[in-house]
């Protein structure tokens, strides 16, 4: 079995420099600032500083909101290699229902994960986070896959339907596969709200502890390390036309370009320091796992589900990104 320790092994660190104490300071100060119940900075993995306010701590479970999303584009990599998926194959063998419609018949796994298939996505932050999976494969197209960018939960769940069926000859669901695949052997674990059919709400339903996520996320940037194929996480952090700033589950670092596409108006300005590897997942209230492969860090923020407006990400990242 695959421990965390162990599928580090092969990582050798680069020389990025240590975050000092002034700056994990600083980066503790804005987080209790602004509304924040813990936060961890992880570099060369090794915990550099956990912090928890208001009341929460290390055993506390927070709500990843749409952080769960991120799960997913792992998992559907670790389908590819266990045979019972295609990123790029059409998905209407499986999902039968999608035949005889022009658009639903080109949907892939990478468009679902890329948000950029064309099905309806269902209500953000709504009742249909919680709609039973099949509501989801059901629901109509919009666009042609590949052309535009459209969140929300339903291409999720669609995915999550799909590993399904074809996981039911092994005797299993999507989420026993996700825990047995990628979860348990790093000793984490993920507690999940139910969609109405019983069904994990892959969109938004995660809950885990500030040092399971941040564990999630240092396999994460080591690029999978036991489960995927060398290099194969580079995918995850492939843009698209439709979004050039998120990935297969994951959000990567904005630019000029994907700012304008998506918001029609001037681009959000992008600091310098941010570095180019940057991606990050995140979830409603400010819920965020943050990964810098460049300076071997990893970083999480966690508050409370319908906050986290005056928090900003550039500013909790200055202090840790940038020297004083």
């Amino acid at each position: 079995m695959l421990h965390l320790a162990a599928a580090l092994l092969s990582f050798v660190a680069n020389d990025s420099p240590t975050i000092t104490a002034a700056q994990l300071d600083a980066a503790q100060a804005y987080a209790d600032a602004n509304g924040s119940r813990g936060f961890l900075v992880m570099q060369n993995g090794k915990i550099l500083r956990e912090t928890y306010f208001r009341g929460a701590g290390k055993s506390t479970l927070h709500g990843l909101a749409s952080g769960s999303k991120s799960f997913t584009g792992p998992l559907a990599l670790a389908a590819v290699n266990d045979g019972l998926l295609d990123l790029d194959r059409p998905l209407v063998d499986i999902l039968p229902e999608w035949k005889g419609d022009a658009n639903k018949e080109k949907i892939t796994v990478r468009y679902l994960l890329t948000l950029t298939s064309g099905l309806a996505g269902g209500g953000i932050g709504g009742s249909s986070l919680r709609d039973p999976w099949i509501k989801a494969v059901e629901a109509p197209s919009r666009f042609a896959p590949g052309s535009r960018f459209f969140y929300g939960p339903y291409p999720f769940h669609a995915f999550g339907e799909a590993l399904q069926r074809q996981l039911r000859t092994k005797g299993m669901t999507t989420e026993q596969y996700l825990h047995k695949r990628l979860l348990d052997p790093l000793g984490v674990r993920v507690v999940w709200s139910k969609c109405q059919d019983g069904n994990p709400a892959l969109s938004g339903g995660g809950a885990m502890t500030l040092t399971d996520w941040a564990k999630y996320g240092e396999w994460i940037r080591n690029g999978g390390a036991g489960v995927l194929k060398p290099g194969q996480a580079e995918s995850m952090r492939q843009g698209t036309r439709g979004n050039p700033a998120y990935g297969l589950s994951w959000w990567l670092r904005p630019d000029a370009e994907a700012s304008m596409r998506l918001r029609g108006a001037e681009p959000i300005p992008v600091p310098d320091w941010l570095p180019k590897d940057f991606f990050m997942a995140a979830g409603a209230g400010k819920q965020r796992l943050y990964i810098v492969p460049s300076r071997n860090l990893v970083a999480v923020r966690v508050g409370p589900i319908r906050a986290g407006g005056a928090y900003k990400d550039v500013e909790f990242l200055r202090p840790l990104l940038t020297q004083p």
